[in-house]
């Protein structure tokens, strides 16, 4: 059967441009960091449990995912906050290796009218919380199996810390607490910043 590509086995045939951006804006993930156990797999480690991790915990239905800090082995201390780590963009970097520096004084205002979605700002006004007078530089949402079970965000009061990016801690951690809906199914929190740079926890509810 005759086709328009070149080879005999094209389907189609085109071209086109694809942009990159002249520099790397601030950046999100998600993280396990100061929760799992460092050096997983290794025989020395006696502590290491075969799942660490934040995203995809499984939870049961009506759960609160508030815990921060692990103080035993993982799984005492589960279920966890969705943790993400933020950098500031490349060029605020003093230095091209790590510790990077992180986005300081980073918190998030809940919308009232919509419990699961939240604006994140830094705390422009400098008065130590999150609130509406701040700098916005992006979004929290979760979001579950159906419109009738989203689940919804918590409060958390505590700003982002940074290093300087020569000294200090990689990056600077932003925990955000949330309840989970009635329904079971798979459940996310994504948190993104202005420049579409996105991270997401997965969630699964059983």
């Amino acid at each position: 059967m005759p086709n328009g590509g070149n080879g005999p086995n094209d389907l189609e045939q085109g071209k086109g441009d694809v942009v990159f951006p002249a520099t790397l804006g601030r950046v999100i993930g998600v993280t396990n960091a100061g929760l799992a156990t460092g050096q997983q797999g290794s025989p020395l480690t006696n502590t290491a449990e075969l799942v660490e991790s934040v995203t995809f915990q499984h939870v049961a239905p009506g759960t609160r995912l508030t815990n921060t800090v692990r103080t035993g082995s993982f799984s005492e201390g589960a279920p966890y906050a969705p943790r993400f780590l933020m950098f500031e963009e490349l060029e605020g970097q003093p230095d091209s290796f790590i510790p990077f520096k992180g986005i300081s004084q980073v918190g998030y205002t809940i919308d009232t009218r919509k419990p699961w979605k939240a604006e994140l700002v830094v705390d422009s006004n400098g008065n130590g919380v999150a609130d509406s007078d701040d700098e916005e530089i992006g979004d929290i949402e979760i979001k579950g199996p159906s419109k009738n079970s989203r689940g919804s965000l918590l409060e958390n009061t505590s700003l982002t810390t940074s290093g300087d990016g020569i000294s200090g801690p990689n990056g600077s951690m932003l925990n955000v607490p949330v309840a989970i809906g009635s329904a079971p199914g798979i459940y996310t929190v994504t948190v993104s910043l202005e420049d579409d740079n996105r991270a997401v926890t997965i969630l699964v509810v059983e």
